[in-house]
């Protein structure tokens, strides 16, 4: 679903915020992410040159939850989305986590080729 919304953002776009209902604990929670569009980054498809819009999300949990999961180490990483520009646009990439607790990963199309990977956020101590 994100990767729909994000390849219908104009170009240009301002920062903007999307409001989510996420599985959490056997019931529904209301997270927001916050999306900044980014730079644009080179990658190939098959040795052809290619450009990507890139955003950055960032996960708001809003409440108390939101409070108190930077200062016990649990507020999710950032998640870094590549669109590429044309008609009609495509997501190609995801740099993230899948669940609560796994490792970052990164969903990218077969036959692409990325050499600009945008550094994971720095957590705060």
């Amino acid at each position: 679903m994100i990767g729909t919304l994000l390849a219908n953002v104009a170009s240009g776009a301002p920062p903007f915020k999307l409001s989510l209902v996420v599985p959490s604990g056997g019931k529904g929670r209301l997270i927001h992410l916050d999306i900044t569009p980014g730079e644009q980054a080179s990658f190939t498809v098959a040795g052809a040159p290619r450009k990507a819009s890139i955003y950055l999300m960032k996960i708001d949990l809003g409440g108390i939850a939101g409070v108190v999961a930077p200062m016990v180490g649990k507020q999710p990483p950032d998640i870094v989305a590549w669109v590429l520009e044309g008609d009609p646009p495509l997501f190609v990439r995801e740099i993230g986590q899948l669940s609560e607790g796994a490792p970052l990963v990164s969903i990218e199309f077969a036959g692409t080729g990325f050499s600009h990977i945008p550094a994971p956020p720095k957590k705060k101590p």
